[in-house]
């Protein structure tokens, strides 16, 4: 005897999980997000859970597929440009999250199974829509009471940040740093310390390579009007005495989660990397507004 599947229930219950794991991982991580984005790769991956009811393959194929479907949702939910390493944050963290829920589910109908709740015209598939109703509130729940901690987490800790020279504009995520304490001695301006490799293209080669070798023999090469932003900053540290490289734009802006707002800041080019909690750039937290 075949077994009967309500192809458009299965899409929702799958919609609505899939969305709540790319929220929940926004969250996480402390990333903006598109909704409409995140929306086009939930119904992604609810189209993808009923076609894969008629995909005939070994189990090591069907993970195999799973797990790139995993990574191209991602991609549609969060990839940004310049932003290409980002993904394999994103991810991991997915899959976590959809494993964690998905364990969940699995013991919640376990549960319902034992009680034996009583269902609509004693439908063989009403616990399913048991399961789904019980899961669409928790779920709503989880969202609104997570949402806001999350929320509120990463407004204190995180921002956005955008540098403008000449034009050309570069958008970084930011991490709040309490240690940050560089500061332009003639002018006290704070500092934002930007991975360098985001500033390429926005602020002139001389300052990335003189912020990159610490040689600053390499500023005199530069035009004047570019020299003229060139700012000095003093730094203390394990190794003793030092001078950063830092460099006066345009215009820098900073998101925190109430609007760009325009603050007076400069910018030293640095190798962050992976020490930055999955950001790009360091911001002291009075920038934070």
């Amino acid at each position: 005897m075949g077994q009967i599947v309500y192809a458009d229930l299965y899409f929702m219950i799958n919609f609505s999980m899939d969305f709540l794991c790319f929220f929940l991982t926004a969250k996480i991580l402390s990333v903006k997000f598109n909704a409409l984005r995140l929306t086009i790769a939930a119904v992604l991956g609810g189209i993808y859970a009923v076609c894969a009811l008629f995909l005939s393959v070994g189990r090591v194929w069907a993970l195999v597929v799973d797990m790139a479907v995993c990574a191209l949702l991602c991609v549609a939910a969060f990839l940004r440009k310049k932003e290409l390493k980002s993904i394999f944050t994103y991810i991991p963290v997915y899959i976590a999250v959809s494993m964690v829920l998905g364990g969940f589910m699995t013991a919640l109908f376990n549960l319902f199974n034992r009680l034996d709740l009583p269902t609509p015209e004693n439908d063989s598939d009403g616990m399913s829509i048991w399961l789904f109703a019980i899961l669409a509130v928790l779920g709503g729940f989880s969202v609104l009471i997570g949402g806001r901690f999350f929320a509120r987490k990463s407004s204190r800790k995180n921002a956005e940040v955008t540098v403008t020279y000449k034009e050309k504009s570069v958008r970084v995520r930011a991490l709040c740093d309490s240690g940050n304490l560089l500061r332009d001695p003639v002018s006290q301006a704070p500092c934002i310390v930007v991975d360098r490799v985001f500033l390429r293209g926005v602020i002139p080669n001389e300052a990335l390579v003189a912020s990159s070798n610490g040689d600053i023999s390499s500023l005199g090469s530069m035009e004047r009007e570019n020299s003229a932003r060139i700012r000095l900053i003093p730094v203390n540290t394990a190794t003793g005495e030092g001078l950063l490289v830092a460099f006066r734009v345009d215009l820098v802006e900073v998101d925190s989660g109430k609007g760009k707002r325009r603050v007076e800041a400069l910018i030293v080019a640095s190798n962050i990397g992976n020490t930055a909690d999955g950001s790009h750039a360091l911001i002291p937290p009075e920038l934070l507004g």
